[in-house]
């Protein structure tokens, strides 16, 4: 044999001496275990984990539920300007007039790219996409004016617009005024 065998070394021995101790020093019997504590700290990360998808896709089904009275509204996206058009006719450019506690049902569709569509105060989201029409639901709660952002999609963040929420005698009086300058242009 020789004297500077790899097997004879004393760090070989130590290093194997160590690797003993340490798995079994890590073995643990089934007595030693707590079971009761390996249930809970499995089953409650699991039951917390339900209830956030349960209440996510709850507010998700509300978020896009449209009710049958709501007034349909189609938003269309071209370069830098959204068209409202509304059920009388009536439209306008990059200002969206509705009225406060009604629901509305926003139809929105691009003419050229995909476009963001987005009114943080109506809690609204949605992306515009070419030959496609996407249906969201919204409840203005407040009268004022809001932003409409574009959101995502546009490349140049100048797709911008106001959301005006004013109360049902206005918005029938701004419907009647809108309809009428539409039939005198055509």
């Amino acid at each position: 044999m020789n004297a500077f065998s790899l097997e004879e070394t004393p760090l070989k021995l130590r290093a194997s001496k160590r690797t003993r101790f340490f798995i079994r020093e890590t073995r643990m019997t089934l007595a030693s275990r707590n079971l009761r504590s390996e249930i809970v700290w499995t089953l409650a990360p699991i039951a917390l984990a339900v209830v956030v998808i349960v209440w996510g896709v709850s507010a998700y089904r509300d978020s896009q539920r449209v009710e049958a009275d709501a007034i349909e509204i189609k938003a269309i996206g071209k370069k830098w300007q959204w068209t409202f058009l509304y059920p009388n006719g009536a439209k306008s450019v990059n200002e969206l007039v509705a009225p406060e506690g009604k629901p509305l049902k926003l139809v929105i569709s691009s003419e050229d790219v995909a476009h963001g569509f987005s009114i943080p105060e109506f809690r609204v989201k949605a992306e515009a996409i070419p030959n496609q029409e996407v249906v969201v639901g919204a409840k203005p709660t407040r009268q004022g004016t809001f932003e409409i952002v574009g959101a995502d999609y546009c490349v140049r963040s100048e797709m911008f617009g106001k959301a005006r929420v004013v109360s049902d005698a206005e918005f029938e009086r701004w419907l009647e005024e809108r309809k009428t300058a539409e039939g005198e242009r055509r």
